[in-house]
């Protein structure tokens, strides 16, 4: 199976050796089988893909030991990956297949937030980048998505950079929605801040 050969070493191979052998990539079969599926509406194959990258992804989390730097290579490359198919589901305006790469980005989330500073803010940007894309679309259901995910990711870590991170990016969804008056989204980003506020003062951390 394809998703069987995503792992640590494949994709440092890849890394190590993009400018010249691009094929040895092992991810770009599958993303290339879910862009198929997102221009032919095969919602099946396009979640299944999905699923095989993250699935594949977490996998390599649980069962490797990384230096920091591999961590944060190994899956940056993957999280661009899934970042570029959730923007080309905005631009379709297809708001089912957004919001599955954006539940795919939340269980890598779930799985790093312990352990995986980088994989954890780069998913925190990434999510903030496909908001944008929400509120350009009028996507309300996902952008409450978006700002539930943050907020439970803040609430798992006392890890005071993943945790400003969050709190930046809700700000910032914040004006978006003001400037939108989008009144239900302020209510629910103000809420999510106050609870994180709440939480880092329990656990004495620095002041948001």
């Amino acid at each position: 199976m394809l998703a069987e050969k995503i792992t640590k070493e494949n994709v440092m191979a890849d890394l190590k050796n993009h400018e010249v052998v691009a094929e040895i990539d092992p991810v770009q079969p599958i993303v290339d089988i879910i862009n198929i599926a997102l221009e032919r509406n095969d919602y099946k194959t396009f979640r299944n893909g999905l699923a095989a990258i993250t699935n594949s992804t977490n996998k390599i989390l649980q069962e490797n030991q990384f230096k920091r730097w591999e961590e944060r290579n190994v899956t940056f490359h993957i999280i661009i990956q899934l970042k570029k198919i959730g923007i080309q589901a905005a631009n379709k305006k297809n708001e089912d297949s957004m919001r599955l790469v954006i539940n795919n980005l939340e269980k890598i989330g779930s799985v790093s937030v312990k352990n995986y500073e980088d994989t954890v803010i780069n998913i925190i940007q990434t999510l903030f980048i496909l908001g944008d894309s929400a509120f350009e679309h009028k996507f309300r259901l996902i952008q409450q998505q978006i700002i539930i995910f943050l907020q439970y990711i803040g609430m798992e870590t006392t890890n005071e950079t993943i945790v400003t991170n969050i709190q930046q990016e809700l700000k910032k969804m914040r004006i978006m929605a003001i400037k939108q008056n989008l009144n239900h989204t302020v209510l629910d980003v103000e809420s999510a801040l106050k609870r994180l506020k709440n939480k880092a003062e329990e656990n004495n951390c620095k002041e948001f």
